[in-house]
């Protein structure tokens, strides 16, 4: 019996140790196939759209991926009229994320060298819309010179522009229309020509850009993620009477980025000479929802309301529009920019921040001897008509000298309409030598009700200081101030009689 059970224990030990080897080949064998797949070599097929090649030029291109790049593989061009559609067997470099292309010419004609054949007669710089390869589309629109090496991604920003003419007699033009993008913080694309774009709709007439009844439709580069504006304009002097005529423009990111949606702007305006339209600048707007109500969701967007208010359209001056989110605004300097309302525009709209917190506002800096200009508030002036409504201002510096609309308030310099369910929290509010100082208005012709100013500095600075007065919630109350109330709060340098006011001229609040 011993020997028995011996013998089935030594049985036990061979077995395991075989399954164990019989294991260990597998996984020996599972990764010799899987490295062996990962270099194993494929087939890349691709195309270039929309391009024009000289027959001189040798383009060469690379693919790269998640696992490598490919070789140097040329693709088309050299002496013979080239080929857009391409392939080339090359090591598989898993999922692709760009593309890099090469350029040059012949090495030897008529004795030249390269680099004289690419300075004198032969390179003629093209510019490919995009390069498609294994169903991998990265669109281009560079236009690419001899010899140097241009990488393309899927991350680069890249917006296609739709441009539709009008269908009216004479609206069509042969002038060159050209167009300028500019992003939320200031930057901006070149100049570019569109009428050497693709027409995608035309009316049947000859077969060029922006005639009568033709969409025409071009990609343009930028390095930013979001289009608040654009300028249209025409090249040269217009023979006939009306020049060119521009029915709507479309804007969608369509790579990198992530501004989502489609953007119609409608112009319907006719551009001619220099003196009569010529160029002229349109916001894209705020995308909508289903009861018309402008949508902000985040700094951009608030950026971008401020210059559709300040456009001095109607539709967007009196425009109703929602906070979506709260906003950290993170410090970025407002500086650079326009009140949401200036001297000649007020806001007559409503913005509803339904319950939400703009934090971090920054119009300035709170150094002595910085001078943000003329930019005080928020909002510069609120009209009559025009409400805000269920908001928290956090953490605003309002830090300036002087103001195109006389005061300095962190939610307006003026208020003729009405602002209730306010707050402005750890503030600080500045003026200079100007009149109308305080927390949340720097005058109030309208009604401020259900406001609170918490822990908020407000300070007279430079000329205004011990001559010029301040008030928590306003400086001067021409109007109607109900049930607002103020905590903790700081006074500096102004003229005040008694820091527990709200006000410091007019009504007391109620």
């Amino acid at each position: 019996m011993k020997n028995t059970s011996k013998t089935k224990r030594t049985f036990s030990r061979i077995l395991a140790l075989v399954i164990a080897m019989i294991t260990a080949l597998s996984a020996m064998s599972a990764f010799t196939l899987t490295a062996s797949a990962a270099t194993k070599e494929i087939e890349y097929k691709g195309e270039f759209e929309h391009t024009t090649v000289y027959p001189e030029n040798r383009v060469y291109l690379k693919v790269n991926g998640t696992r490598g790049s490919t070789d140097w593989h040329y693709v088309f061009g050299g002496d013979s009229i080239p080929e857009y559609d391409f392939s080339f067997t090359d090591k598989n470099v898993g999922e692709i994320l760009s593309y890099t292309v090469h350029c040059d010419v012949p090495s030897t004609i008529e004795g030249w060298g390269q680099s004289e054949l690419c300075e004198k007669i032969y390179f003629k710089p093209w510019a490919p819309e995009s390069i498609t390869v294994n169903g991998v589309k990265i669109y281009c629109n560079k236009e690419i010179n001899c010899t140097d090496n241009y990488t393309f991604s899927l991350t680069d920003n890249m917006y296609e522009i739709r441009i539709r003419t009008a269908d009216v007699k004479n609206a069509g033009t042969d002038l060159n229309v050209y167009i300028k993008l500019y992003g939320t913080d200031g930057q901006e694309t070149n100049k570019i020509n569109t009428s050497k774009g693709l027409v995608t709709e035309h009316s049947g007439k000859p077969f060029n850009c922006h005639e009568q009844c033709s969409e025409t439709t071009i990609t343009v580069p930028a390095d930013f993620d979001r289009v608040e504006s654009f300028t249209l304009s025409l090249s040269g002097k217009c023979i006939a009477a009306k020049g060119w005529k521009c029915e709507s423009v479309t804007i969608q990111q369509i790579q990198g980025g992530t501004d989502s949606g489609v953007k119609k702007v409608e112009i319907n305006e006719w551009f001619a000479t220099e003196s009569d339209n010529y160029e002229k600048t349109f916001v894209v707007p705020l995308s909508q929802d289903e009861n018309n109500n402008y949508l902000v969701n985040d700094y951009d967007d608030l950026c971008i309301m401020e210059a559709m208010v300040n456009s001095g359209k109607q539709e967007y001056v009196k425009g109703s529009y929602v906070l979506t989110n709260d906003i950290d605004c993170k410090g970025e300097n407002f500086i650079h920019r326009e009140m949401i309302g200036t001297e000649d525009i007020s806001f007559g709209g409503t913005f509803d921040g339904q319950g939400h917190t703009i934090s971090n506002l920054n119009y300035g800096s709170d150094v002595e001897g910085f001078d943000s200009g003329n930019l005080n508030g928020l909002f510069g002036s609120i009209g009559e008509t025009g409400t805000v409504k269920n908001l928290t201002v956090d953490g605003a510096t309002v830090w300036g000298d002087n103001s195109i609309i006389e005061g300095c308030g962190v939610i307006s310099n003026e208020n003729n309409g009405t602002i209730e369910n306010v707050t402005v929290k750890n503030s600080k509010v500045q003026l200079g030598d100007c009149p109308y100082l305080g927390g949340i208005s720097g005058i109030n012709n309208g009604t401020i009700k259900n406001c609170s100013v918490e822990n908020t500095t407000i300070r007279r600075r430079w000329g205004g200081c011990n001559v010029r007065g301040m008030g928590c919630i306003c400086e001067t109350n021409n109007g109607t101030v109900e049930n607002c109330s103020s905590d903790n709060c700081k006074f500096e340098n102004g003229y005040i009689n008694d820091s527990t006011l709200l006000i410091l001229n007019g009504n007391q609040p109620v």
